[in-house]
């Protein structure tokens, strides 16, 4: 499900116009808009030292093979191998990083600072896949300097040979979730491998990396509008943007969808609309890993939980759509201490709706003491589920997360 509009261009041949100044689009330039060339890789230091790589992404290295580079004499070459490759429980840090190649938009040292997002319209750059096959390529916006705050992905396929990548920043959307005004870098991620050895990675190459900034900064708008007791009821469209998925296969990312009940012969408790969330199959399991569907911290922020009244519970609807008993932990987030509380196993039964109601006094007591509690502090509500094989993905509909007094 796609957070941030993008385009893709795969440039098939040297007729087709590289960056901006290139194309005659018959867009005219908006008085203020400045492009800058940010990463050129054409100085190590410059570059190649500011990037970082995260979470066992692969490998960066400098190019200078003159086929692989689009302009000077230099490029990057991206080796990615993926978070969790070889499906081996790796020891846990206390820090969930995006395994991304992490592309900062500031440097005290070398004096720039494109940091504020409010200003950016657009982040382009030139990408050559040496593989024979198509290759997907995931970028988001980060939001916490170590990367574990990440903008939902936004998939490009790159084609074999150069692809010029333009990728549109939607503020609206990502003022939602995001302090647009602290946004430390790009996230540029790939499927997992399936191994830890680099000869086994694809070969990509980077080059140009470019922004177009703008004079003034965007002026977002609120789009989030809650009825009465509302969390999240997904009848409205900017709901469409506050579910997210978390799992450490993106290849095997669940569908997420918000759909009309009746379309798939079932009835909404509640209005017309559902999410849908098709969870896939996995090769292997290792048993330990557990992918989740999540509403945002700013969404559940703003259902002003620390006003519900004593005994208040949170009340939602999952409908089991498979012919077995799922087990599906809801989990909720402290957005204060960052850590979570399995508040409740949903045991769903095959074909019906199934009420989940958890009381807030029993949430918040799980941490103690007001200043820590939920309510004061709320973050994501996540259902979750543990991996799975097999050959057909297992579906599921959620309705109607509200307050009840």
């Amino acid at each position: 499900m796609k957070k941030l509009l993008a385009v893709l261009l795969a440039a098939a041949s040297a007729a087709l116009c590289v960056g901006l100044s290139a194309c005659d689009n018959g867009e005219e330039t908006v008085q203020g808009q400045e492009e800058v060339l940010l990463y050129d890789f054409e100085d190590y230091d410059r570059n190649f030292q500011l990037m970082r790589v995260m979470s066992y992404f692969g490998a960066v290295d400098k190019n200078e093979q003159a086929q692989y580079v689009k302009s000077g004499t230099a490029s990057a070459l991206l080796r990615p191998l993926g978070w969790h490759s070889t499906m081996i429980n790796n020891t846990y840090t206390g820090i969930k990083a995006e395994s991304c190649l992490y592309i900062p938009l500031s440097s005290v040292r070398y004096d720039f600072d494109y940091t504020d997002a409010s200003k950016l319209e657009q982040i382009s750059f030139s990408m050559y896949n040496a593989e024979e096959e198509d290759l997907s390529l995931y970028l988001g916006l980060i939001f916490e300097k170590n990367a574990t705050e990440v903008s939902d992905l936004t998939e490009f396929v790159l084609k074999p040979g150069w692809n010029d990548v333009f990728y549109l920043l939607d503020h609206d959307v990502l003022a939602l979730n995001y302090d647009l005004s602290s946004c430390f870098g790009l996230a540029m991620t790939f499927d997992r491998v399936g191994s830890r050895e680099l000869a086994d990675a694809p070969m990509l190459y980077l080059d140009d990396i470019r922004i177009r900034t703008l004079a003034e900064p965007v002026q977002t708008q609120d789009l989030i509008q809650l009825d009465d007791g509302e969390i999240c009821d997904f009848e409205k469209l900017y709901q469409t943007y506050m579910v997210k998925s978390d799992m450490y296969d993106k290849a095997l990312r669940p569908d997420i969808d918000i759909v009309t009940a009746s379309d798939y012969g079932i009835t909404a408790p509640s209005g017309s609309k559902v999410l849908r969330v098709a969870m896939k199959p996995k090769n292997m399991i290792d048993g330990t890993i557990y992918d989740k569907v999540y509403l945002t911290e700013s969404l559940v922020a703003a259902a002003g939980l620390d006003t519900a009244s004593e005994g208040a519970c949170i009340v939602f609807w999952v409908y089991n759509d498979c012919d077995i008993m799922l087990d599906l932990p809801f989990t909720v987030e402290n957005s204060r201490t960052s850590g979570y509380y399995v508040a409740k196993h949903i045991y769903a039964n095959p074909k019906q709706w199934t009420r989940v109601s958890v009381p807030l006094a029993d949430i918040d007591a799980y941490w103690g003491g007001e200043e820590d509690s939920f309510t004061l502090n709320p973050g994501a509500l996540r259902i979750e589920w543990g991996e799975f094989t097999g050959e057909t993905e297992r579906v599921i509909y959620v309705d109607n997360f509200h307050i009840e007094q």
